[in-house]
């Protein structure tokens, strides 16, 4: 999905909040997979009605799942030779965990999802000796032989501390040193006693000290000796046990495998089915072929936050298009751009398989949905309009190989208002001409040419009458107050507009936002309307 329309949006605010609990739904999240398949999104979306049903039915049970979830580990890559100790740990810790969410999930998710565990021979294998819980060691259960080594090297450690005791306790008495914890000591080279040669090595630290160390016994490096072929012998031992359970792990690889696959659906449903919940989203409808989209009260979710937290009304959105192409007028601040971006983000919602903040949100798929217009983009060098059509033939060339929603807003703004228009009636023309295209242009221009395949709307904008009994009454405002009293009287309902009626909003939103009178009363004059 190219990165224009992801900005315009703002959807990278919503998809943050996104957040699965495996380190397998992340990898599946940051592939951002736009779903371009009906019978797949519909698959997500029953999937997502099913658990969001389970969730409002046992919400102390998905918070336990949420919390096994959390503990799932990622495995090694299951098709290596062999497996080291703590990567056998891993695939305990992830069975475990596994087969709990198991047993804690109702039939019909367990069976939806392909959730079932088989693998109870598996964590039995994980789990001999004193392996409780998650746990994992070699312990000496699984193979006679490594036992009977380790019970020698323990003996051997055993006999080998007692000498070594031994021994500092006779340098101890000697010499007057305690090596009972150091290995070895900084001291004075004038400091060394006199006979202490067969009990204490001596090297060169500096020029005024020496480093000592005990000289230890032929009989402890003899032992020594032997406890470190007995080591060598347990790990071979050791070896040996990791590879015969490494061996079982490859006989439940494919189950593994459908573990991890399953697991991965099931977080990232879980995840959305959260937020689904949490915003009060509804199931999309998807229509085969359809140049039609619905939406009830559609709710922008980053401008809905910005609005709370500015203390402003938010105006859910509610639209019926039913050609493909459809221009939307208004004056600035009316609502246009925001319409813009409600239906960007409703379809890039639906299409990266998520429910829609709405009553109602009906659609068909696109193959790739654009953006061209003003957006905060490195331009290279080009000029705004320049770096327009630029944006604008990307766009235009992702209809030539499958559907696309393209959303325009105020097309060649940045130049001469003549020109302008003629392009935007061309980009109209070719886009009636193109079958694969769905769009929706916002502009100032109410000179556009009629055609059976456009649809003319416009914002409904501000109520001046009742605006202006409350506007006349009070003296100053400050600018925040002169907004907010904006917001609080204008409409923004989408109003068929088959006459291409005038919009004077701009006129009236410049004298609320202190804007000369004079010069206001001008601008009226011209356009043959009254004085404020």
């Amino acid at each position: 999905m190219e990165e224009y329309i992801i900005k315009f949006t703002e959807f990278d605010w919503f998809y943050d909040k996104y957040r699965p609990s495996t380190v397998y739904g992340v990898i599946e999240k940051n592939r951002k997979k736009f779903i371009c398949s009906k019978s797949e999104l519909s698959s997500v979306f029953e999937k997502i009605e099913t658990v969001c049903n389970f969730i409002k039915s046992d919400r102390e049970k998905i918070s336990k799942i949420e919390f096994h979830l959390k503990k799932l580990p990622e495995l090694p890559n299951i098709d290596k030779a062999n497996f080291d100790t703590s990567e056998l740990f891993l695939f305990k810790k992830f069975l475990i965990n596994y087969r709990t969410i198991s047993n804690i999930l109702p039939a019909n998710i367990k069976l939806g999802f392909g959730l079932e565990f088989s693998s109870e021979e598996l964590i039995d294998l994980l789990s001999k000796g004193n392996n409780r819980g998650e746990m994992f060691h070699i312990s000496d259960d699984y193979n006679v032989e490594l036992s009977k080594i380790r019970e020698e090297v323990r003996k051997k450690e055993v006999l080998l501390k007692e000498v070594k005791k031994s021994r500092l306790s006779e340098i101890l008495i000697q010499t007057g040193f305690d090596f009972r914890f150091q290995d070895f000591a900084v001291i004075n080279g004038n400091s060394k006693p006199e006979g202490s040669e067969n009990y204490i090595f001596v090297e060169p630290y500096d020029q005024k000290n020496i480093v000592i160390k005990p000289i230890l016994t032929e009989k402890f490096f003899s032992l020594r000796k032997e406890l470190d072929y007995l080591i060598d012998e347990e790990k071979k031992y050791s070896d040996i046990v990791k590879k015969e359970i490494s061996g079982k792990i490859k006989i439940h690889s494919s189950e593994i495998k459908r573990y991890i696959s399953s697991i991965t659906e099931f977080d990232i449903v879980l995840t959305k089915s959260v937020i689904a919940i949490k915003y009060n989203m509804v199931k999309p409808e998807i229509e085969d072929e359809t140049n039609q989209i619905i939406c009830n009260n559609g709710i922008y979710l980053p401008l809905k936050e910005s609005c709370d937290k500015r203390e402003t009304t938010y105006t859910p959105l509610s639209l019926d298009f039913n050609k493909r192409i459809n221009v939307v007028t208004g004056s600035n601040m009316g609502g246009k751009t925001v319409l813009l971006k409600s239906l960007g983000f409703f379809q890039l919602l639906v299409q990266y398989g998520f429910y829609v903040p709405a009553e109602k949100f009906s659609t068909t798929i696109f193959d790739n949905i654009s953006f061209a217009g003003e957006v905060n983009s490195d331009t290279s060098g080009l000029s705004s309009f320049g770096f327009e059509i630029f944006n604008f033939n990307k766009a235009l060339e992702k209809s030539f190989t499958g559907k696309v929603l393209i959303l325009m807003d105020e097309f060649a703004r940045t130049t001469n208002s003549f020109e302008a228009e003629a392009l935007t009636n061309g980009v109209l023309q070719k886009f009636g001409d193109s079958k694969n295209i769905f769009s929706v242009f916002s502009t100032h221009f109410m000179k556009l040419e009629k055609k059976d395949f456009i649809d003319f709307f416009r914002m409904e904008g501000l109520n001046f009458e009742n605006y202006s009994k409350v506007f006349e009454k009070k003296g100053t405002y400050s600018h925040e107050e002169r907004i907010k009293l904006i917001n609080s009287f204008m409409s923004y309902r989408v109003l068929r507009n088959s006459d291409q009626e005038l919009c004077q909003d701009a006129l009236y939103i410049a004298h609320t936002l202190g804007l000369d009178t004079e010069i206001i009363n001008y601008a009226r004059q011209f356009l043959g309307g009254k004085k404020c």
